[in-house]
């Protein structure tokens, strides 16, 4: 008898179907579960159960998990026997890899347009060179052509709202995502735009850098360099300053020049000692002006500035 009941149970064990369904995403972004070849939509929440019917109209099969995670796996249930069939329609198991490969590369997309917006729809691409493996799946692939469209989709659905091109120097405005860094780990973001001289100014600059990179060239020596080749439109040059700090020469402060004379320069150190050096506050307690400013320039060109970076390492 006890060996009757133990086969008896393992037979029933053996014939036991556990449905493991997968949650994916639909064309219009709504969850969607996949099971055994078969897709269903979303109907009703109830007794903390998520319900389904199959995406067929017409169909009455219909299921229940316990979730609805997209990208998750959940455990099926069945209130009856008949709720797992689907005799109107044929099962479609290579959909599947498709819309997981195509939800994978949105969020690869929106998640690094916001870091790097110009990158290629090739270098995204290039990831998911082998998501597929399913044979009916790599037969419903779309074209090259079809995703680079859709990744350029995504773009633009995360690019921001940014001002139209000025014409005039007086005509810029920033929004505010463009005048703070991106957020660290904490969600937090730091001012980035440090200064503006401001649309009353007919060479108006800009100055861009943290409160943090600022404070570094109090006590460091500081290079500076123009590159004129990547200057936007209304300015002249990129001009960026280095400081030497453990041996390294590292770029902290980065300006926008519509000119590349001496006025200009001088407008950038001025505003430079007198708000991060210290030197206004040194005239107002009685201080000697001093002649020269009270850290280290070096205005160079590129090449003299490499040299004279590895002097410094070299020393």
């Amino acid at each position: 008898m006890a060996t009757s009941q133990l086969d008896s149970l393992i037979n029933s064990f053996n014939s036991l179907t556990i449905n493991k369904c997968q949650i994916t995403l639909s064309q219009k972004n709504k969850p969607q579960l996949f099971l055994n070849g078969y897709f269903y939509r979303f109907s009703y929440e109830s007794d903390n159960q998520i319900n389904w019917r199959c995406v067929v109209n017409g169909c009455k099969a219909k299921c229940c998990t316990d979730g609805m995670e997209i990208g998750s796996e959940y455990l099926v249930s069945f209130k009856n026997t008949s709720d797992d069939k689907h005799p109107t329609h044929a099962q479609k198991n290579g959909l599947i890899e498709r819309k997981e490969k195509r939800r994978k590369i949105k969020e690869a997309t929106t998640t690094i347009a916001k870091i790097a917006p110009t990158i290629a729809p090739r270098q995204i691409l290039s990831s998911f060179a082998n998501e597929i493996r399913n044979k009916e799946a790599i037969a419903l692939m779309p074209s090259y052509d079809a995703d680079r469209q859709a990744i350029n989709r995504f773009k633009r659905s995360v690019r921001p709202n940014y001002p139209p091109e000025p014409k005039l120097l007086s005509d810029i405005t920033l929004p505010d995502f463009l005048t703070h860094t991106l957020e660290d780990e904490n969600e937090e973001t730091q001012a980035f735009l440090i200064y503006d001289s401001g649309v009353e100014d007919p060479n108006r600059f800009f100055m861009f850098g943290t409160e943090e990179n600022f404070s570094l060239i109090e006590t460091a020596h500081l290079f500076a360099d123009g590159t004129f080749s990547i200057a936007p439109k209304l300015f002249e040059q990129v001009y960026t300053m280095y400081a030497l700090i453990k041996g390294r020469c590292v770029s902290l402060i980065y300006c926008l020049l519509p000119r590349k004379n001496q006025k200009i320069y001088e407008d950038v150190l001025t505003y430079m000692e007198e708000t991060w050096i210290g030197y206004e506050e040194e005239k107002e307690v009685g201080r000697e002006e001093p002649e020269v400013p009270s850290f280290p320039i070096a205005v160079t060109s590129e090449e003299q500035e490499k040299d004279t970076c590895i002097k410094w390492l070299k020393e």
